[in-house]
């Protein structure tokens, strides 16, 4: 067959593709690769019939397990694990998945958090406040957690980040507190290394991750940072949200 023929028929198959035909585009593809064999065109025939093959496994996984996209977020119902796609590139993983806590805080509630923080250090002994910090946190947090995919690039992305937050977490807070105490008293408070773990619990808590929730409610995490190519395997999900459940990141 000739080279004009077969561009014909690969650009037919890309216009299957686009249609949603993907049945039809596959057997073409694959007639394709069998008709030029040991070409070019034939490998990129074959590969584009398994990238469709996993199109279609992908969407069966997301419907079993509950996952959709709604405009560019990605819904997870609350038991799910997501597919062994890295949720950044959409490339197909055989690392292990990474089980993902989702922490989600609505703005009045950081705002609430900030001043009764602040509030209970200045009138209450370092070890209570410390103590408070960790119950108001629990109390204005909605948590969940996923086991996502990533592949080994973005693996590294994400521990890279927590590091970081864990180390400026761990420095401002220290010298936050050692500032504080050192004019309060005129004193060097050396109990102020005290504060160099719990500064780093927090900033690897807050640390921006690589894909974050922007809400969670009784039935879906919604979740921000998907890569486009991932999001546009799955089905489409129009969800009426409940205004009264769950908390939304602002």
């Amino acid at each position: 067959m000739s080279n004009q023929n077969i561009d014909d028929l690969l650009i037919r198959a890309g216009k299957m593709e686009k249609s949603g035909e993907r049945t039809e585009a596959i057997a073409l593809y694959e007639s394709i690769a069998n008709q030029a064999a040991g070409t070019q065109e034939a490998t990129y025939a074959l590969n584009s019939a398994e990238r469709l093959r996993g199109f279609d496994k992908l969407a069966e996984i997301a419907v079993e397990q509950g996952i959709y996209r709604q405009d560019t977020l990605l819904l997870v119902g609350n038991s799910a694990d997501l597919p062994l796609y890295c949720v950044k590139c959409n490339a197909p993983c055989t690392d292990p998945q990474k089980l993902v806590t989702f922490y989600c805080v609505s703005l009045p509630a950081r705002i609430f958090y900030l001043f009764a923080v602040l509030a209970s250090f200045v009138l209450l002994p370092v070890w209570l406040a410390m103590f408070m910090g960790v119950v108001l946190a629990n109390i204005v947090t909605r948590k969940a957690k996923h086991r996502v995919s990533f592949c080994r690039e973005h693996s590294s992305q994400r521990k890279f980040r927590k590091i970081a937050g864990a180390s400026i977490g761990a420095i401002l807070l220290f010298a936050i507190a050692f500032i504080a105490y050192y004019v309060l008293d005129g004193e060097v408070p050396f109990f102020a290394l005290v504060f160099i773990p719990v500064g780093a619990i927090m900033g690897l808590t807050l640390a921006p991750d690589v894909i974050k929730a922007t809400q969670i409610d009784s039935r879906f995490t919604r979740i921000d940072g998907i890569c486009f190519d991932y999001l546009a395997r799955l089905p489409l999900q129009q969800i009426k949200q409940l205004p009264s459940d769950g908390q939304s990141a602002n």
